[in-house]
């Protein structure tokens, strides 16, 4: 499969009562499967909403926003559980198998018939502002405005939570530590969107117990039970197989992104 069906152009469709259901069942294989990285996938939802809020989003982006979010590591299904609960850094090795995950995880949204624009969040939210992240190497504006808003959430819950290996930071601290990398690793927008809001506000966006509420769960699939609710996918586009391989480069004119 070429680079121009792994990343095609964006149309708009009118959803169906599946996409809720490919999405829902997905989120419910992660909990099973690793309630840890669920429940990180859960706490980004309101993380980016909120950003999403600040960007002034249309309500159908930010749905895009908030699916994408839970989905966004979906591709650590294929990940050992050994190299997922490691209590220290991972080896290189390790490293070269996790850093697979976004490609996996675009090849299992994908393959569950999710929208593209939903599906695109999990292949390229590793990616960098600056255009060293993973898997494509994108730069700038070539990452979706929603990929990036979920990479710059990503990194504050993992730097605000216990992890296997290290102690979690103060919601002040990781606001500092995002603030260094404005330009490189984050959107100047994501990032100056991020500093606007107080910090206490991040710390209640966090849920105590770190799961989801119903209301939440209601919060993301309600828009999919409602007719001609508007979202995004690649147009006659077939799902890849799993092991469709994710090119290591991909041609600027064959990306096309809704920001």
């Amino acid at each position: 499969m070429g680079p121009h069906r792994l990343l095609a152009p964006l149309d708009p469709f009118f959803t169906e009562p599946a996409v809720a259901t490919a999405i829902d069942s997905l989120g419910a294989s992660l909990r099973a499967r690793d309630i840890n990285t669920y429940a990180h996938s859960s706490r980004l939802i309101p993380y980016a909403s909120k950003i999403g809020e600040v960007l002034s989003l249309s309500p159908d982006r930010l749905h895009i926003l908030q699916c994408g979010a839970l989905l966004h590591d979906i591709g650590k299904l294929v990940v050992h559980e050994q190299i997922l609960s490691k209590p220290a850094p991972l080896s290189d090795p390790e490293w070269s198998v996790m850093r697979q995950h976004p490609a996996s995880g675009y090849r299992i949204a994908a393959a569950a018939s999710v929208p593209d624009a939903i599906a695109r969040i999990s292949l390229t939210h590793h990616e960098w502002y600056d255009g060293s992240g993973y898997p494509l190497g994108l730069k700038g504006k070539r990452i979706s405005l929603e990929a990036r808003i979920c990479a710059l959430v990503d990194v504050l819950d993992a730097l605000t939570s216990t992890r296997s290996y290290r102690q979690p930071i103060s919601f002040t601290e990781a606001a500092l530590a995002i603030q260094a990398e404005r330009g490189t690793h984050f959107d100047p927008l994501v990032v100056d969107a991020f500093l606007s809001v107080p910090v206490e506000v991040w710390v209640g966006l966090r849920p105590a117990d770190a799961l989801p509420s119903p209301t939440a769960r209601d919060t993301i699939f309600d828009r999919f039970d409602k007719p001609n609710t508007k979202v995004i996918r690649s147009a006659g586009a077939h799902p890849p197989h799993f092991s469709d391989p994710v090119p290591h480069h991909v041609p600027s004119s064959a990306v096309h992104c809704s920001f």
